[in-house]
């Protein structure tokens, strides 16, 4: 099916080759296939692919405990799951490892996928795991975080500020509540 496309953002490239031959969509518009031949030959090309950049977000539980931590950026007394960009090379699993223990000194195991939401900066997806203590006391890196606890969900009008409802980081967080009373 020959079409041009646009979008909000303007037009799409509809004709490739140095004669700007016209396309027609391919594969779910991934790919674009040139009407004319050049010596016989129609053109295939494959769009611009922007992989995305994951963050992981992971919060950390030991026994009806939640380990939270704040960031100096954050609004006044405000805690939150701890987050960190994957490296490459890295899976998301060995991010949470990673970032939990530099970022806070403690180490983990059993990380367990929750869930994924897209993050407002290009090309980026936030991805939201559990994990469960190992070993290791709370050592703040003073940089990234300045404060780090844990925090009994027992005892719910100690938690602190947390992020907004709508955040994948205050779902886990409720989500971990949920899990640990429930059980």
């Amino acid at each position: 099916m020959k079409r041009s496309l646009r979008s909000p953002g303007g037009p799409c490239r509809s004709s490739i080759g140095i004669a700007r031959t016209s396309t027609a969509v391919r594969a779910g518009g991934r790919r674009r296939r040139g009407q004319a031949s050049v010596a016989g030959n129609a053109r295939l090309r494959a769009g611009r692919v922007s992989p995305a950049r994951a963050c992981g977000n992971g919060l950390v539980r030991r026994e009806k405990m939640l380990l939270l931590a704040r960031a100096p950026r954050f609004p006044k007394d405000m805690y939150s799951a701890l987050a960190g960009f994957v490296e490459p090379g890295e899976t998301l699993e060995q991010c949470l490892e990673r970032e939990v223990y530099e970022e806070v000194g403690i180490k983990v195991r059993n990380v367990r996928y929750f869930a994924s939401q897209p993050w407002p900066f290009p090309h980026s997806l936030m991805i939201a795991f559990f994990a469960e203590y190992c070993s290791g006391e709370i050592r703040v890196d003073g940089t990234e975080i300045e404060d780090a606890q844990w925090f009994d969900v027992r005892n719910l009008e100690n938690l602190p500020r947390l992020p907004a409802r709508i955040s994948i980081a205050r779902r886990l967080i409720d989500a971990a509540k949920g899990e640990m009373l429930a059980s």
